[in-house]
């Protein structure tokens, strides 16, 4: 089994093993949205990606990812509570190939769901084996876990507070980006790097790479809704969400280049077809290039910061891992 796939099983079998001790149905609900309760075996299981970066980023540092797991799950269940709150937000009806856990058990319940995955990622990092951690690493871990939620929710404000605006800046975007997507990466890392005895300042700077991975990637989402062929992934679009390439767009648009827009965005509904007019404007005004300049220059920077906050040269398999994460 590739290193990779292995830390993957692992996380998995440490969540189903705590989800399946539990006897209330509920349980079984978080179980579904994870993919790990078996009601399909032919769905995919989602890649752990949090939690994955979490142990290789321990592995590089010369630590042993077994000790580490329930700090893999706490961030993996942080990111599950964020992901069932995103599907109700957003009405998205499916996730990772099923249907979303508000679209079987209504919002809710799923509302309900999503804050036990939150209080469980707590649980899960205090579960920390006291013969190789102190309370006070365990606490500070848990600091670096708690500060990413909150910078999430943050910018899951800024990015609602937005979808109604029309005069949205690139400053702006790129703060919610980096709030909204990049704060869990930053959780991860800087909590792999607590728990492998680096430095609070290294530990720091690596929360805050987390923001300049977050706006590559968030870019990068937002040139696949847009230039992409799944339909599944415009739900943002539909909801009027602004993606980079139109904020740019909008910066340096002719008048009638912007009244155009604004007949898209301030229709009631959007419809798929509605996107034709927006890359008709954006057409003229340099498709891709200013997008996929803005998306290399985060990814450069972020790369370069957890580089010199991981010390002697360690960090050549997270950066591939990484770079991996942002080409997705």
């Amino acid at each position: 089994m590739e290193p990779k796939d292995q830390i993957q099983a692992e996380v998995n079998r440490l969540m189903k093993d705590y989800l399946d001790s539990k006897s209330l149905p509920l349980y079984d609900m978080l179980s579904y949205h994870l993919g790990i309760h078996g009601l399909d075996p032919g769905l995919t299981i989602p890649k752990r990606v949090h939690g994955m970066l979490l142990q290789i980023a321990v592995e590089n540092l010369g630590g042993n990812p077994l000790l580490t797991l329930p700090a893999a799950m706490s961030i993996e269940m942080l990111n599950a509570f964020c992901e069932i709150h995103d599907d109700v937000q957003s009405g998205n009806p499916t996730r990772n190939g099923q249907d979303s856990l508000w679209w079987v058990w209504g919002p809710a319940q799923a509302i309900n769901a999503g804050d036990g995955m939150h209080s469980i990622a707590r649980i899960a990092l205090l579960n920390l084996d006291k013969q190789h951690f102190s309370d006070r690493t365990s606490h500070a871990a848990l600091s670096f876990l708690d500060k990413g939620a909150l910078v999430t929710f943050e910018g899951r404000y800024r990015d609602l507070e937005m979808q109604e605006k029309i005069d949205t800046s690139v400053a702006a975007y790129l703060e919610m980006a980096g709030q909204k997507t990049g704060a869990l990466y930053g959780s991860a890392l800087s909590m792999a790097a607590e728990l492998s005895g680096l430095t609070s300042e290294a530990c720091e700077g690596l929360f805050q790479s987390g923001h300049l991975i977050g706006q590559a990637k968030q870019i990068k989402l937002d040139m696949n809704q847009i230039w992409g062929s799944d339909s599944n992934q415009k739900i943002d679009f539909l909801n009027k969400k602004k993606l980079f390439p139109v904020i740019v767009a909008l910066e340096k648009a002719t008048p009638s280049q912007k009244r155009k827009l604004g007949d898209v965005y301030f229709k009631r509904v959007l419809e798929d077809s509605d996107l034709d007019a927006v890359l008709d404007v954006l057409s003229d005004l340099g498709g891709k290039e200013p997008a996929e300049l803005q998306y290399a220059t985060a990814k450069d920077e972020a790369l370069s910061i957890v580089k010199k906050n991981f010390p002697n040269d360690t960090e050549e398999n997270l950066i591939d891992y990484l770079e991996e994460i942002l080409e997705e």
